[in-house]
């Protein structure tokens, strides 16, 4: 007996795992290609896996709602941190580049305005809270505002000091001051609340099936259920990708 979710999890993760295995097999034997004269004449056979269908026959042998999985935890934790990490990021900026308009600092004001940095910070947040959320939470679920807003600052920091540096500005002071006039504690407190509320406000529903073979030929057809998977693979290859405006290289995953 297993949960319905790790049987199709399990399914689509074999057939990505097939064609890993196909694709080390041509992998292999690309060499003998390579180096026999005749077969460096043909082209090195790969398997292409377009799509798949699969119909899987099951028995529902029960349904738990008493228990919260660790995956679906992990799933609306993704989710509200990625929210709220926009949030963040969004406040931060709006307030810093109003800070930096009353020093009459124009040109750090538009270069913290840019798009590109919003996006840059959402990620460094993002990152920051999906890091460290197992210390910021309690086994109830309370999330602690105090400690994220402290481990946020060497974060938010870092990508101001580069901001600033891009337009000349190195003042240590004025990067104290930018911090004194933004204010990311109501987000933090937002987020804490729905992440309370997901924790106490009941639990994942678990779905319990049976699919050993055995096990249904013993049962009547109306007691065993099926789901279709239509399954296809997406080829994505490494890329390097260059930003002008920031002046940075990065690699990549883009799809074919």
């Amino acid at each position: 007996m297993a949960e319905l979710h790790q049987i199709l999890g399990a399914l689509l993760r074999d057939i990505a795992q097939a064609r890993f295995a196909s694709d080390i097999y041509s992998r292999n034997i690309s060499r003998y290609y390579e180096q026999n004269s005749l077969l460096r004449r043909f082209p090195v056979p790969r398997a292409e896996i377009e799509e798949v269908e699969i119909e899987l026959k099951f028995t529902l042998s029960g349904v738990d709602f008493a228990g919260d999985s660790g995956e679906g935890r992990e799933a609306r934790l993704a989710s509200f941190f990625e929210r709220h990490s926009d949030a963040l990021a969004s406040r931060f900026l709006r307030n810093a580049v109003a800070a930096a308009r009353s020093l009459g600092k124009t040109e750090l004001a538009d270069e913290l305005g840019r798009e590109a940095f919003r996006i840059d910070l959402r990620q460094d947040v993002l990152r920051y809270l999906m890091n460290n959320y197992p210390h910021l939470l309690d086994a109830g679920g309370g999330f602690n505002v105090e400690a994220a807003q402290e481990g946020l600052k060497p974060v938010i920091v870092r990508a101001l000091a580069y901001r600033m540096e891009r337009v000349g500005e190195t003042s240590r002071e004025m990067v104290g001051t930018i911090l004194g006039k933004t204010e990311i504690r109501s987000v933090l407190s937002a987020l804490a609340d729905e992440v309370k509320k997901s924790w106490t406000g009941g639990a994942d529903c678990r779905v319990l099936v049976e699919v050993a073979g055995t096990a249904l030929a013993e049962l009547p057809a109306e007691a065993i259920s099926s789901i279709r998977i239509k399954a296809g693979l997406r080829n994505y290859n490494w890329m390097q990708v260059e930003s002008q405006e920031e002046g940075r290289t990065w690699r990549a995953l883009s799809p074919e």
